[in-house]
C-alpha cells in the first residue's frame, strides 16, 4: 500500500511542477501515472471482490490508504477543473491531461461498481447518485 502512495505522491508532485513550469508533458506523465494507479486499483478490488464472496472480507483501513484516497480525489478533481477549462480547446496538451484523469477516474469508478457486483456478490445498482446497495421499505439488503 505504501507503494501506491509513493506512485500517486509522484504523480501528483508530477503534476504540479507541470503546473509550476508550465510544460504539458510532465502534467500528461503525471495523468498518466494517475490512470495506472487507477488500473492497479481495480486489479486490486477484483482480488477483494473474491474475498467478498469467499466471507473473508479486510476491513481495515490504514493510513496510507486514507491518505492515497485523498490525493487520488485531488488528482481527479484537477482532471474535472482541467477538462471544464480547457473545452474550447481540445487538442492543447492541458485538455489531453485532463481527460486522462477525469475520464480515467470515472471508467475506474464504474467499472469497480460492475466488479463489486458480479465478482463480489454485492447487491449494488446504480441510482441518480452512483453506486447503492440495494435496499427494501423496511432498510434490509435485497439479494
Amino acid at each position: 500500500m505504501k507503494i501506491k502512495l509513493a506512485i500517486l505522491s509522484c504523480a501528483a508532485a508530477t503534476i504540479l511542477f507541470g503546473f509550476a513550469l508550465r510544460w504539458t508533458p510532465l502534467i500528461l506523465s503525471g495523468a498518466v501515472l494517475h490512470a495506472i494507479v487507477g488500473l492497479y486499483d481495480l486489479l486490486r478490488l477484483y482480488h477483494i471482490a473474491k474475498l467478498i464472496r469467499a466471507g473473508k472480507c479486510p476491513t481495515e483501513i490504514s493510513n496510507a490508504e486514507k491518505v492515497g484516497k485523498w490525493i487520488d480525489g485531488s488528482i481527479s478533481l484537477t482532471g474535472l477543473v482541467l477538462v471544464v477549462v480547457t473545452q474550447h480547446r481540445a487538442s492543447d496538451g492541458y485538455s489531453i491531461a485532463g481527460w486522462i484523469m477525469w475520464g480515467g477516474a470515472i471508467i475506474c469508478w464504474f467499472f469497480s461498481g460492475i466488479i463489486l457486483r458480479e465478482v463480489g456478490g454485492v447487491p449494488l445498482s446504480m441510482g441518480y447518485g452512483g453506486w447503492a446497495v440495494r435496499r427494501g421499505r423496511n432498510g434490509r439488503i435485497l439479494h
